[in-house]
């Protein structure tokens, strides 16, 4: 294992929170809006995960000259996984239209030893990315099914005016495998809220993205407060000016590590039942996915066998299945080097399942 990037999973919820998306209406018409004068200038975050302070986010407004915005955001985070600290930087740079219409972006993520740069380009309803990391790039196209993709899909919700129990839809982009997703914002309610000595009425949203559940409290083109409530993780609005070393005290690996019973002889074939506990609401996810998994409540039934039927290798791969095997940015599968190993691995293998188990050992 690369060792050099022990944060994927973290690099994709922080590409997530540079994400694209533009607000409709509940028809799919976009919302006429422009940027007020309290969402120009500098908003400042400090930011928590699962209560442990690990660093700061920044996002900065700025008009042009040329009636166009320059929008910034900068993460600086410290964290720790399997005894590994990492100072993660994240930066991103947009030029939008008032209406903060995506024109171009630039991003970059590292943590010191690996890095992802990425680049989308928009010229009318087509989105162009380069998506670069170890060295390679991977270049992708979109056609938009809407005109409308502003950048950074919480900050364009705090400069729409909400209404309880009013929902939008969105096109999201993730920066992270260059596609165009589907998410909504709802208004719960408003709320009295503290923003930086004042008090103001927020609109509380809850905003779902790329498989992410997010509570954001907005107020006239500011985000006050943003909780992403499945990781735990709570940015709060602090001064502009706060500042100064944040250094994380807990491993992520024991934040997150789901414990369990030992599981006897782990590689037999049979059935295990499993009973999911925590504070958790299974039914928004799909946890039937037969033969192998089927759910009872919180109880799962998992079967394992070896195949009936067993596809020859190399396998004859039906169109339909093709693009599961494309390449992606985090999964460089026509990389030379990782097809020499794959065919090192499975030289001479009989059968599909045969070629698996020696990938899998």
């Amino acid at each position: 294992m690369n060792r050099g990037m022990p944060y994927a999973a973290l690099a994709a919820i922080l590409l997530m929170l540079a994400g694209c998306g533009p607000g409709t209406n509940g028809d799919g018409v976009p919302v006429s809006y422009a940027v007020t004068r309290d969402g120009l200038g500098v908003q400042r975050f400090a930011v928590s995960l699962q209560g442990d302070d690990v660093g700061y986010m920044e996002l900065r407004v700025e008009e042009c000259g040329d009636d166009s915005l320059l929008i910034s955001q900068r993460i600086d985070w410290n964290m720790i996984l399997m005894g590994s600290r990492r100072d993660i930087v994240m930066t991103l740079d947009a030029r939008t239209d008032r209406a903060m219409d995506l024109g171009r972006l630039t991003m970059s993520f590292s943590d010191g030893m690996s890095g992802i740069e990425i680049t989308a380009v928009r010229e009318d309803s087509i989105l162009s990315t380069v998506i670069g990391t170890a060295g390679r790039s991977i270049e992708n196209t979109t056609l938009l099914e809407e005109g409308y993709l502003p950048v950074l899909a919480d900050l364009a919700c705090a400069s729409m005016e909400w209404t309880p129990g009013q929902e939008r839809t969105f096109q999201t982009f993730d920066p992270a495998s260059g596609m165009v997703l589907t998410a909504t914002a709802s208004c719960s309610i408003f709320e009295e809220v503290s923003l930086l000595g004042d008090t103001v009425s927020a609109a509380l949203l809850k905003l779902s993205q790329m498989g992410t559940r997010n509570l954001v409290w907005v107020f006239r083109g500011q985000i006050i407060r943003e909780m992403e409530t499945g990781l735990g993780m709570d940015m709060t609005r602090v001064p502009p000016d706060q500042g100064g070393e944040v250094v994380a005290t807990r491993d992520l690996y024991d934040v997150f590590a789901v414990t369990t019973d030992p599981i006897a002889s782990p590689r037999s074939t049979g059935q295990r039942r499993y009973a999911l506990l925590g504070d958790i609401d299974w039914s928004l996810y799909d946890l039937e996915l037969p033969p192998v998994q089927t759910a009872s409540g919180c109880t799962l039934t998992v079967s394992t066998a070896v195949p009936s039927v067993i596809a020859p290798y190399p396998p004859d791969v039906p169109a339909e299945l093709a693009s599961f095997l494309a390449p992606e940015p985090m999964v460089q599968c026509d990389d030379p080097a990782v097809r020499a190993l794959a065919d090192s691995l499975t030289a001479g293998a009989a059968d599909s399942w045969e070629a698996a188990r020696r990938i899998s050992s």
